[in-house]
């Protein structure tokens, strides 16, 4: 049995604190070291490095706009990074998209090299890759997009893909939604082919599976989706998107919990649909999630 919650509980003597979602906000650092809070900042133009126009949008995003064929530093970067209990979106200069789930950094260059692209990331991301080309002795060839985590390398040609790559997780967890992407292992050199609705897991080694593609990118829909999931799990996902702490014993977090909530509701929802099983008693003492039987 699934359990969707969708009303905002009345809190109780064990909730008396309201501790309210995630929302879109994340801090920006340019090339030269400066940081924007997106969150704070004016729509409009944010800044203009080499030929590149950084702008946020009516809606909260981040667009990279490439006004000038070369720039004047080629090694110019930016980093993106999310704290606890927020997310972003942003467009890449070559038009990819991203999307920054709580407690993720995404760092990528303001001109992609001619042969490759490659960016750098941590926490979770949902890439959309643009597909771009070029003529080399005659031929077209795709331009391969690279994303780099602590221990493995993507290799893409043009796909929609999650990777979840959070240090506090069992392992790096990469999902493939359309196209395709090569997944390396930077411990072994142990590589995989993925296919679309397939996942990899790395920890020692890369192990192939079929994935719950609803379940792994159920974030960017604005939903917590979960299926036979141990409390401990899905505790880490709360504790990332509502910034609190969790003290949990390890025979409670071995439960499993099916159900589906919204990110947009405040925590009391996730701990009434945990509650509502009888299995575990949730107590919310300001922001610390304390578990009991």
């Amino acid at each position: 049995m699934i359990l969707r919650q969708s009303f905002l509980s009345e809190p109780d003597n064990n909730k008396q604190s309201v501790v309210i979602p995630g929302e879109d906000k994340a801090l920006l650092t340019l090339a030269d070291g400066s940081t924007i809070s997106l969150d704070e900042v004016a729509v409009g133009t944010l800044a203009l490095e080499g030929g590149v126009r950084v702008e946020k949008t009516k809606s909260g995003q981040l667009i990279y706009s490439v006004s000038e064929s070369e720039s004047s530093n080629k090694n110019a970067s930016n980093t993106i990074t999310t704290p606890k209990g927020g997310q972003y979106r942003l467009t890449l200069p070559d038009g990819s998209k991203a999307w920054l789930n709580a407690s993720s950094t995404l760092h990528y260059p303001l001109h992609f090299e001619h042969n490759e692209r490659r960016v750098k990331m941590t926490g979770e991301v949902y890439f959309e890759i643009a597909k771009m080309e070029k003529r080399q002795h005659g031929r077209v060839e795709r331009i391969p997009f690279y994303v780099e985590t602590a221990h493995q390398e993507i290799q893409v040609l043009g796909t929609h893909f999650n990777v979840n790559s959070y240090p506090d997780e069992p392992g790096i967890v990469t999902t493939l939604l359309e196209g395709s992407v090569r997944v390396t292992s930077s411990l072994n050199g142990e590589s995989i082919l993925l296919r679309p609705g397939q996942q990899s897991f790395l920890d020692k080694h890369l192990v192939v599976s079929t994935a719950d593609v609803e379940q792994q990118v159920a974030w960017t829909a604005g939903d917590f989706v979960f299926k036979s999931e141990p409390l401990t799990s899905i505790l880490r996902k709360v504790s990332r998107w509502y910034d609190v702490d969790i003290v949990c014993p390890p025979h409670l977090g071995k439960l499993k919990f099916d159900g589906i909530v919204s990110r947009s509701q405040h925590l009391t929802a996730i701990m009434d649909m945990v509650e509502i099983t009888g299995k575990a008693k949730l107590k919310l003492i300001e922001r610390r999630i304390i578990v009991t039987d």
